[in-house]
């Protein structure tokens, strides 16, 4: 089992070691500014799913991609579907259609079609974090 490093030691990683590793500038800056706001994302774990998606929307650097991968792995929600990923929508809509190609959009209809019974979380809201906190 493996327990991954606190808020604090995430902070400590310093610049040429996040280079070092092949992660860029951005998605270390993410990384960071997640690391302050851990206090608020730890609440979010014994939330809602909406309510998660929610939070994790509103700091910049997390798009719907990391997003749903989050509240899949994070909080126990294998049926979140990605919105985001490259692939996924072409694979979605050839498995289903045998066509090539494919949009979020046509994802969400073929998978919304196909499993009716299937929860999809999307969230477009933008805000002030600091006031869910």
């Amino acid at each position: 089992m493996r327990i991954p490093p606190s808020a604090a030691t995430w902070r400590m990683v310093s610049s040429w070691e996040w280079h070092r590793t092949g992660v860029d500038r951005s998605r270390a800056a993410t990384i960071l500014r997640v690391c302050s706001y851990a206090p608020c994302l730890e609440e979010a774990a014994f939330m809602g799913l909406a309510g998660a998606l929610v939070r994790l929307h509103l700091i910049p650097g997390i798009g719907p991609w990391t997003a749903a991968e989050t509240l899949r792995r994070a909080l126990g929600a294998p049926d979140t579907l990605t919105l985001g990923d490259l692939h996924l929508p072409v694979q979605i809509g050839y498995a289903l259609t045998g066509a090539r190609g494919g949009t979020d959009e046509q994802m969400l209809e073929r998978t919304t079609s196909a499993r009716a019974e299937s929860t999809f979380l999307t969230c477009s809201a933008r805000g002030a974090l600091q006031s869910l906190c």
